[in-house]
């Protein structure tokens, strides 16, 4: 049985993490965007070449690599924060599913 200390555990965890989740999701979104522009505005800096070859010429600049990589980071952590408090909401909802299958007796 998960003890009352637990629950208040979890809501304690979702309630201070919250900010937190909340600022690693809005980079990620930022970083969509921002890659969307670098390579626009590096597709136009190509003056020569096929769309092909100035898309990969865009991706392949030092800006957006670099932008590609502040993404990894801010989806990896906006995951790990999703994961920790969707386990804690899980143990919530398996704590609430105990209470009521023992005062209905099944």
């Amino acid at each position: 049985m998960v003890s009352d200390q637990e629950i208040e555990k979890c809501l304690d965890y979702l309630r201070d993490t919250a900010e937190d989740y909340a600022k690693w999701r809005s980079a990620e979104k930022y970083y969509e965007k921002k890659l969307k522009q670098i390579e626009a505005c590096k597709f136009m800096e190509e003056e020569k070449g096929s769309v092909e070859a100035k898309r990969m010429a865009a991706r392949s600049s030092e800006e957006y690599v670099s932008c590609l990589e502040d993404y990894k980071e801010s989806c990896y952590y906006a995951e790990l924060l999703l994961a920790r408090r969707t386990a804690a909401q899980l143990k919530i909802s398996w704590a609430q599913t105990e209470r009521k299958s023992s005062i209905g007796g099944y």
